[in-house]
């Protein structure tokens, strides 16, 4: 072997399976961040405003003068879901970091 990493049934080398641990780990812990109450908590409480005042200021007229349909409605409920969606993201992404730097640390 003089030295090589030797090949796995997959093909890689070690630092073939190296990088897929990493990446594992990586998704485990964007997993994690999902699944904790904090992340969607610190999300909604930032977002859900923020998004019903987008709301309010792109349908609002619309809604004052009674000239509701569904394309409206859908945007009126939407807009604060992408808002949501966005910040649960970033979030997400504070967690992981966290996670990492104090991984690094011990």
């Amino acid at each position: 072997m003089n030295g090589e990493t030797s090949p796995t049934r997959d093909g890689l080398g070690d630092m073939g399976m190296l990088a897929s641990l990493k990446a594992m780990l990586r998704n485990s812990l964007w997993c994690a961040a999902q699944r904790r109450g904090s992340v969607w908590t610190r999300a909604a409480v930032v977002s859900l405003p923020v998004g019903c005042l987008r709301a309010l200021l792109r349908q609002g007229d619309l809604w004052w003068q009674h000239r509701v349909d569904g394309v409206v409605l859908a945007k009126t409920i939407l807009s604060p879901l992408v808002t949501l969606g966005v910040a649960v993201m970033s979030c997400a992404a504070t967690w992981v970091e966290r996670q990492r730097t104090s991984n690094r640390q011990t």
